[in-house]
């Protein structure tokens, strides 16, 4: 419980650090499930737009952020049962939906924190491939598992100014004492005290 407090209160300290004037992004893709008619687009459990899909499977988002925000591209409203769900850092800029080339799923390009936010699919497929070509070989689960936690922590320590940082944060979190969490947050106050001056 603690951890997911210092998390919460760490999630706002970066956010308010990256603040500023509101500015717009346009989110755009195609997808090749022509039984797909409408995408939403959801953040914190919430729809915050809707797009009609084209019959040649595009689509498109237009809108305004004020900070940058983890959200959900899904063919349903609730991201759990959804067949298609892509996750994009809703940010300014041009962003684009293309093809993940793995499993028919979808990655978001056209800025550098989603093009961060991608390597979380790439190092996971990466690391299921190489545990799938080695299964069965001893200690080869716990390697694959360091490995992830090895990229996790690198993810936050080299990422404390974006909201990359806190997404692998969270993912890593669970595996964390409180004491390391603390010392993590204290060392993104640091980074918002020197970026404020």
């Amino acid at each position: 419980e603690m951890k997911r407090i210092i998390l919460s209160l760490l999630l706002l300290t970066v956010l308010y650090s990256c603040s500023g004037q509101q500015t717009s992004y346009y989110l755009h893709g195609a997808i090749e499930d022509k039984d797909i008619s409408t995408l939403y687009l959801i953040s914190s459990g919430q729809v915050i737009d809707s797009a009609a899909v084209s019959s040649d499977g595009t689509f498109s988002f237009k809108g305004d952020v004020t900070l940058p925000k983890l959200a959900y591209i899904a063919n349903t409203r609730n991201t759990r049962i959804a067949s298609l769900s892509c996750t994009v850092i809703l940010e300014p800029g041009d962003l684009t939906m293309v093809p993940l080339g793995f499993y028919d799923e979808y990655k978001v390009t056209g800025s550098k924190t989603n093009q961060l936010l991608n390597t979380l699919s790439e190092k996971s497929i990466e690391l299921t491939l190489y545990y799938e070509e080695h299964e069965g070989q001893d200690g080869v689960l716990d390697e694959v598992r360091q490995k992830w936690r090895k990229f996790l922590l690198d993810g936050v320590k080299k990422n404390k100014d974006n909201l990359f940082g806190l997404v692998c944060l969270h993912e890593v979190a669970d595996d964390l004492e409180p004491g390391q969490v603390r010392d993590i947050s204290r060392s993104e106050e640091r980074f918002s005290r020197n970026a404020e001056t």
